[in-house]
């Protein structure tokens, strides 16, 4: 009976979130679980609107400080997740500033055939190593797989692509750092080679998913399968 004497003991929810600076799910947590009594009464500005709740003061102030030091840590957690989000993206814009920085050089060779005949050369290499002798290619293939296998050539061994990429693993940011070394290396062999510069595009990972699978070039005679592509 005294409690509801003394308005003083009570206090709007609201007003007592504002006062105390408490986070409103700390208040809620206490108040739930029995700490903190409350009570329903009529809405002070809209005859019609929902109910008020009162807290029971005594009890909110009994247990202040708590609160508070939870309240504390809580700010303390979202300052520290700040930094480290902030630290993060520090990290990603330093490897993507070191990957526009890179300078990228191509080997070149006498003339067009000769690069040729080193990428078909590789190709083929490549799958006997694989035990695949029916993954077979020659310089009379089909223009546009040669040019295929010819930018995938430079790039894995006429540039420092595989360097670059061991220097990212694991670093922030790696996965789009590792699509924008690719890039551009594209852009330097196409550079290079104008005459792979259309194909060099076609790789590019902005716009590769945009266009159809390329094709496999025709059969080869003498038992030969179907030449595939080598990335």
């Amino acid at each position: 009976m005294r409690e509801a004497k003394n308005p003083d003991l009570w206090t709007y929810l609201s007003v007592a979130l504002k006062e105390y600076d408490i986070p409103r799910s700390r208040l809620e947590e206490a108040i739930d679980s029995g700490r903190i009594k409350t009570k329903e009464v009529k809405n002070p500005h809209y005859r019609s609107g929902p109910s008020s709740r009162l807290v029971y003061r005594p009890d909110l102030v009994g247990i202040l400080p708590e609160l508070q030091r939870n309240a504390g840590e809580k700010v303390l957690r979202e300052k520290r997740a700040q930094v480290a989000r902030q630290v993060t993206e520090e990290r990603r814009a330093k490897i993507l500033r070191w990957v526009e920085e890179l300078k990228v050089e191509v080997e070149r060779f006498p003339d067009r055939d000769a690069l040729t005949r080193e990428a078909v050369e590789h190709y083929n290499c490549l799958w006997q190593d694989r035990g695949r002798d029916d993954k077979f290619a020659d310089v009379n293939a089909d223009p546009a797989f040669l040019e295929r296998i010819t930018v995938n050539f430079l790039r894995h061994e006429g540039t420092q692509y595989e360097e670059r990429l061991v220097d990212i693993w694991g670093k922030v940011g790696a996965e789009e750092a590792r699509e924008r070394v690719k890039i551009r290396v594209l852009e330097a062999i196409g550079k290079a080679y104008p005459h792979l510069a259309e194909e060099c595009v076609r790789q590019d990972p902005r716009v590769r998913e945009q266009l159809p699978p390329p094709r496999d070039p025709p059969k080869l005679t003498e038992g030969k399968g179907p030449l595939d592509k080598w990335a």
